[in-house]
């Protein structure tokens, strides 16, 4: 790989690490997202505080050393942040792998939207309880069942589609305690297949949440600001008082309605069982210290998905890595870059501002 040196932009990081012959800085994503054309670039220079080639005076150039600033803070500090990121990329804590695993930033991006993913699961987990609950009542498949609901159903069975009566079978049409026999199971096997919709969806909500790091990390900060609401109440205050700090804070007490009936009503279920707030305090710190486990877990749970994909030694992919991690990385890489050349911008920006260079 060619080096952060390459990118065409005078970077004071590289020559001061350039006397200490350190390897080159890795340009993979910087100069691809600056659209420099790597085939033309500008020689490396030592920074001498002297970014313009002027005399080494201070001098006022009126408005033309604010241009110049901006020029050469922009430019200095996109080099800088390059090298920010290489070489203080593990103490910025601006590596995208670390420690055996991926930074949360990527690991949430790559988990997705915990609603669509209780969807997808739950259809999953429906689909083998239809199918469990099917072959308990001596139906073949869905859709013979399908077809022996509409035919027990329907008034007039020669007014059905002949797809449908074709997926009868004859002892059905034909002998009546076949058909009586096959109207009771369809009957019970509806029930039970609708009956468990509504348990599943909670069942698959419960198992994506219990690993979903973006949810348990959120009910984590939920939990400290109950802790820190707590703290502020007074040491006499007693359940009205409690229940008004939770009517005006519900999501802090894992409150999730919006309509202000329901969260009143949620409120003084929750303020019924308050004593006094050290007790509450002392209890939230073990539901706290719980939850942090669970966030190490959901941690533990996304990132074994995708920890495969890095090599360490290189500080890179590996080949074959799914595109949404690729995706992941860049951006993240990008956005560490970005942020720490605004900053030395600025700071590089206002130097040459106050020495009119």
């Amino acid at each position: 790989m060619t080096g952060v040196d390459s990118i065409g932009l005078n970077n004071p990081m590289a020559a001061m690490y350039a006397q200490q012959q350190t390897p080159p800085l890795n340009d993979d994503f910087m100069s691809k997202a600056y659209g420099i054309d790597q085939t033309a670039q500008t020689p490396q220079t030592a920074f001498t505080g002297n970014l313009t080639g002027q005399p080494n005076m201070d001098c006022y150039q009126g408005s033309s050393s604010l241009g110049n600033a901006l020029k050469y803070g922009i430019a200095g500090g996109l080099g800088a942040g390059a090298g920010a990121y290489f070489f203080g990329g593990e103490k910025l804590e601006m590596l995208p792998f670390k420690n055996g695993q991926f930074n949360d930033k990527i690991l949430k991006t790559l988990e997705g939207d915990i609603k669509e993913l209780a969807d997808t699961k739950a259809k999953e987990l429906f689909a083998t309880k239809k199918t469990d609950i099917l072959t308990s009542y001596h139906f073949k498949d869905t859709k013979e069942f399908e077809a022996i609901e509409k035919y027990v159903l329907a008034e007039d069975t020669t007014k059905l589609p002949k797809e449908v009566t074709d997926l009868v079978p004859d002892n059905i049409k034909n002998e009546p305690s076949q058909y009586a026999d096959a109207k009771i199971r369809v009957a019970q096997a509806r029930l039970d297949i609708d009956s468990s919709k509504k348990r599943i969806a909670q069942d698959a909500f419960a198992e994506v949440k219990a690993n979903h790091l973006g949810y348990q990390q959120d009910k984590l900060i939920n939990l400290q600001k109950r802790e820190s609401l707590l703290n502020g109440l007074a040491k006499d205050a007693d359940k009205a008082k409690y229940e008004e700090l939770i009517k005006s804070n519900p999501k802090a007490f894992g409150i999730e309605a919006t309509e202000k009936t329901a969260i009143e009503a949620k409120a003084k279920d929750i303020a019924a069982s308050f004593t006094d707030k050290e007790n509450s305090l002392n209890s939230l710190k073990e539901t706290i210290k719980t939850q942090k486990d669970k966030v190490a877990e959901a941690r533990k749970y996304v990132n074994g998905k995708y920890a495969s994909y890095w090599d360490d030694s290189a500080k890179a992919l590996t080949e074959g890595a799914p595109e949404n991690l690729t995706k992941a990385v860049k951006n993240f890489k990008l956005t560490k870059a970005g942020k720490w050349g605004a900053i030395a911008a600025g700071a590089l920006a206002v130097v040459s501002f106050i020495l009119g260079k």
